[in-house]
């Protein structure tokens, strides 16, 4: 990145931290992965955190596990025990807010667990109905490494259950939504119509009352859907209540995101949008587009922000005059109290990976303010260090928009979370930066955490704050208390997970 734009705005560039932070650390961890760790949150508050790691070898056949929980103070809140096969591998685990639930590739089984708060067990299963493109899945996340990511599949519902996303089973491929309670028993399955195609569904939202995804169809493996759908469901009982192409003045459009509107019977749809005719899953989009659609599908009103029109005259210019940009991927939305909305992005563009394959690369921060009525008023470039994502070469027709929804799914981008403070003036966006330039003192910066702030009516500051991850096999941020930041930070060689809360100028 070059100096005139880091310079751009005005940004503390390193602030301090408490040199006595609260900590919690976790001993002989044999294996973990990045995202084995989440919040725990209880009436929409942090109410703490938890982390789940392998600690022994139980015997010939069995591992042994731990999930270790933490009120937001980082005293210990509690553990569970687990004793899993050997041929057992953790893919996925979420919170509703009462219950865990654990998602396990075990040989060719697909397994199940639940687990409430305090560690007592509620219900396990086996996923009897899954396809060998589920099975495909997973398989091909544990060949990229023990640490790899599987794209999400279940989410929660409520705090009453959780809905699992997956394939029916046989050669026609097709979407299947399936209800769990906390002890798993299932409530409800919805399967696609299969009617002579094959029809892909992404979750994107989880409300109390709906499902919301987007659906792509083809007519066969080797055809490219034209267009994106979106459906809803009924998150009580599986049904979907509609399926709709999202669409404007014959531009087709992807959906890369969906928020329910606070207080509105709406909800609030992101993507990009294409040439009338283009196809969505090879071409290159025309710009962003925000649209408010009713609870009903149909939409109430439609912004489209061109790249080149729009967009890029808000982008510094480089030394040499030149402005530069790529696509960009919007992460969160907020909503402010003076009416202006924020859409908090992240640059990324696809590439030729060194290895001859493809990469995503991610690039800087965006953020877009939109009036109360959704029009473009600014929009605002955060700097920072580029991170790439490498694909396989059977990757290479996807576009560069659906490469991204991949790592969005997968946890991949720099972007970490959003919070807003309690009287919901002011935003606080943190991501992760890998920093490679030198400070005064000639050494390598490393790895930081940078938190932007936003309060709609002065331009964004930024603080940043060294997370001292040097030699750790992996570190998250995570969000904490008023007035801080949380750091884990997993080193294999110490077999040890540390948390610090680390106290930030906000």
């Amino acid at each position: 990145m070059n100096r005139t734009r880091r310079s751009i705005l005005a940004l503390a560039i390193l602030v301090s931290v408490a040199s006595h932070a609260q900590e919690a650390t976790i001993e002989n961890v044999l294996r973990s992965r990045s995202r084995g760790s989440g919040t725990i949150m209880k009436n929409n508050e942090l109410a703490g955190y938890w982390n789940f790691y392998q600690v022994d070898r139980e015997d010939s056949k069995n591992n042994s596990f731990r999930m270790a929980m933490f009120d937001n103070n980082l005293a210990s809140a509690g553990e569970i025990k687990i004793t899993r096969p050997k041929a057992s591998y953790l893919m996925e685990n979420v919170f509703n807010g009462k219950a865990f639930m654990f998602l396990y590739l075990n040989g060719k089984e697909i397994e199940m667990e639940t687990y409430d708060a305090k560690g007592a067990k509620l219900g396990s299963a086996t996923y009897e109905d899954a396809s060998k493109w589920e099975r495909m899945r997973m398989t091909q996340a544990l060949q990229m490494g023990t640490n790899a990511e599987v794209n999400q599949s279940i989410f929660p519902m409520g705090d009453e259950g959780f809905i699992k996303q997956t394939l029916v089973k046989g050669d026609k491929r097709g979407y299947q939504l399936v209800a769990y309670d906390n002890q798993l028993k299932e409530v409800w399955v919805t399967t696609a119509s299969l009617a002579g195609e094959i029809e892909n569904l992404d979750v994107i939202e989880v409300t109390d009352k709906y499902i919301i995804g987007s659906v792509l169809k083809q007519k066969n493996l080797f055809d490219m859907p034209d267009n994106t759908l979106l459906a809803m469901f009924d998150v009580k009982t599986g049904k979907r209540l509609w399926e709709k192409e999202i669409s404007h003045q014959g531009k087709p459009m992807t959906v890369l995101n969906a928020f329910q509107v606070e207080g509105k019977d709406e909800i609030l749809l992101l993507g990009e949008y294409f040439e009338p005719k283009a196809n969505i899953i090879k071409g290159k989009s025309q710009g962003m587009y925000s649209m408010r659609l009713g609870l009903d599908g149909v939409p109430l009103q439609t912004e489209l922000y061109n790249w080149e029109k729009d967009v890029l005259p808000f982008v510094p210019t480089d030394e040499k005059g030149k402005q530069d940009m790529r696509r960009i991927f919007v992460h969160k939305v907020v909503r402010l109290p003076n009416g202006t909305v924020h859409l908090i992005g992240e640059e990324y563009n696809k590439a030729v990976s060194p290895t001859g394959g493809i990469q995503l690369t991610m690039r800087d921060m965006f953020i877009f303010e939109l009036d109360a009525e959704l029009k473009l008023k600014r929009c605002e470039v955060v700097p920072k260090t580029k991170s790439r994502v490498a694909f396989p070469t059977e990757y290479a027709q996807l576009s560069g928009s659906v490469l991204a929804q991949l790592v969005k799914l997968m946890g991949y981008f720099d972007y970490e979370f959003t919070t807003v403070d309690n009287n919901g003036g002011r935003y606080f966006c943190t991501y992760t930066d890998y920093d490679r330039s030198k400070n005064e003192d000639g050494d390598k910066i490393g790895t930081y955490a940078g938190t932007i702030v936003g309060d709609g009516v002065n331009k964004v500051t930024l603080d940043k704050y060294d997370v001292k991850a040097k030699g750790a096999t992996y570190f998250r941020v995570f969000p904490a208390k008023p007035g801080y930041i949380l750091v884990s930070e997993y080193r294999r060689k110490l077999k040890r997970i540390t948390y610090r809360l680390e106290r930030v100028n906000f």
